[in-house]
């Protein structure tokens, strides 16, 4: 039977870190705590791990046709202005693509990545995929509503392609007039959490860039920002 690791990374790598097993169907088998003290044990298995949403940059860009090493240049560039490092220091990943939809992108810093795998190491545990947080909510069908769910310290906030971890003071600011209903059962956010560790609706451990990528992606970037326009959408 197939089995899956799910880990809910805390905010404080000092903090307990709830997981649970799943079988294939996503009941739940098993259920605990890992600590520094009481790491993983057991037979190896696949591993995802939810990492806090407000470290990671997410948008919804209509990208040029191309590549995928392509399309993640021109949303570097398109992006360029929300980053607060070179591109050598992020990893960029795009979701699946859907006809005549906007890409589902996400942006964060490797240094971070890194830290979080190096805790799941510590942990006895190596990721199969890291998702946001933030990602795990659904996205709501009225355009005038925010999902919000409690991770920690901050809130994720699930909107129509808009997805943001904040500071709870920061909700209404954020919201710009969206009614915001908070999901507070914690039966409903496990489910939200079990139905992405079955089906990751993006994985941060993609897109890695090529070895000697990195300032030189700028000038591509130009180039592609250059010709985006005369370019039809990804379809």
């Amino acid at each position: 039977m197939s089995r899956i690791r799910l880990v809910l990374i805390p905010t404080v790598a000092s903090r307990p870190a709830p997981w649970l097993i799943l079988d294939a169907a996503g009941t739940v088998l098993e259920r605990g705590l890992l600590t520094l003290e009481s790491p993983a044990v057991g037979p190896a298995m696949k591993t995802v791990a939810i990492v806090p949403g407000s470290d990671v940059l997410i948008r919804w860009l209509d990208l040029p046709a191309g590549t995928t090493a392509q399309q993640r240049t021109a949303a570097l560039w398109m992006l360029k202005d929300d980053l607060a490092a070179t591109p050598d220091r992020v990893r960029l990943v795009l979701g699946p693509a859907v006809a005549g939809e906007p890409r589902l992108t996400a942006v964060v810093g490797e240094a971070l990545l890194h830290a979080w795998i190096d805790w799941l190491a510590a942990m006895e545990l190596k990721p199969d995929a890291l998702v946001p947080d933030t990602l795990t909510v659904p996205e709501p069908f009225d355009e005038d509503v925010l999902s919000a769910v409690g991770f920690g310290p901050a809130i994720a906030l699930r909107g129509r392609r808009f997805a943001a971890g904040i500071e709870p003071d920061l909700a209404e600011t954020v919201a710009g007039g969206r009614r915001i209903e908070p999901v507070e059962d914690m039966r409903r956010v496990e489910q939200m959490l079990i139905a992405a560790a079955l089906n990751p609706p993006l994985n941060l451990l993609q897109g890695a860039p090529k070895t000697g990528e990195g300032l030189g992606r700028w000038r591509l970037a130009a180039v592609l920002a250059a010709v985006a326009l005369t370019l039809p959408l990804v379809s």
